[in-house]
């Protein structure tokens, strides 16, 4: 590489950049070790990306950036909790990117004032217990896998539309957990230990995808299932024992599923609905796919 073209690799936030005139600030990608106290210089900033660093600290005074809207802080390595209080305080934030650090704990105040909130991603973290996400009422997107949670998050967002929880230790979800979540399109729970499937996911009418494979599923809550008429993609696969309702046969937008049991009338119904459609594709017990002739 010629010595033009090499990065200069940076310790810390320029102070240059911390004036009120920055609206938007970004250091991914460095050997940053933390977010000082002099980050309230850029009263005025937008967005902070500070992805891929080496921060362990995060002073306080990021509580003073009220007009922040997005905030990265993805795959620090070291990060294990930050000055939850005074992130909650920020009123104006719309995305939360705390992915692939090591934090266990999320206490209530970390949510307690971010009304604005659509997208939160904690995934690949640690977390064993995360605070009421019920104050994040513009809540869109919400992705939480590969955690330790054994229970589902708190929330109350009639946006919420993608909630990813793939590979935690849930084993159960309230039957009216579903209820106040009615643009949901995407539920992703492969990979934990639920036994049952709450009746109240029938009531999200917008619902797409359903992917619930590799859990200890023994049936669906009693409720009539065909009403998901926008369910293209359901996969069950890895649940031996489960006993699928015949009414989940009558969504007649499948165009994806994956049979959770041996070859019978259901999963011979599940196959006639996938392969009807142009680019359907159907997964039969011996994972085996089979696809819509053109």
């Amino acid at each position: 590489m010629p010595p033009s073209a090499r990065r200069f690799v940076i310790a810390e936030i320029p102070a240059t950049a911390l004036t009120p005139t920055t609206i938007k600030l970004e250091a991914s990608d460095n050997q940053i070790q933390e977010v000082k106290a002099d980050i309230a210089g850029a009263a005025n900033l937008e967005e902070l990306l500070l992805y891929k660093n080496k921060i362990k600290t995060v002073d306080p005074a990021i509580g003073q950036l009220k007009k922040l809207k997005v905030l990265n802080l993805f795959n620090q390595g070291v990060l294990a909790k930050l000055p939850w209080p005074e992130l909650g305080s920020l009123g104006a934030l719309e995305e939360l990117n705390l992915a692939a650090n090591k934090i266990m704990m999320v206490p209530d105040s970390a949510f307690a004032g971010l009304s604005s909130l659509k997208m939160l991603s904690l995934n690949d973290n640690r977390l064993v217990r995360l605070g009421s996400l019920k104050p994040l009422t513009s809540l869109e997107e919400l992705r939480l896998y590969n955690n330790n949670l054994e229970e589902m998050p708190e929330i109350d967002s009639v946006n919420l539309e993608i909630v990813e929880l793939n590979k935690n230790r849930i084993s159960s979800i309230p039957s009216n957990y579903f209820a106040n979540t009615p643009a949901l399109k995407t539920l992703v729970m492969p990979g934990c230990m639920l036994e049952t499937v709450p009746a109240s996911l029938a009531s999200c009418p917008k619902l797409q995808i359903l992917q619930l494979q590799d859990n200890k599923l023994t049936a669906f809550e009693d409720t009539a299932w065909d009403k998901l008429t926008a369910l293209k993609t359901v996969f069950l696969q890895g649940n031996p024992g489960l006993m699928v309702p015949a009414s989940l046969g009558k969504c007649a937008g499948l165009t994806r599923v994956n049979a959770p049991t041996a070859e019978d009338a259901l999963a011979a119904t599940f196959k006639k609905l996938a392969l009807a459609a142009p680019d359907g594709i159907y997964w039969g017990s011996d994972g085996v796919a089979q696809k819509a002739s053109k």
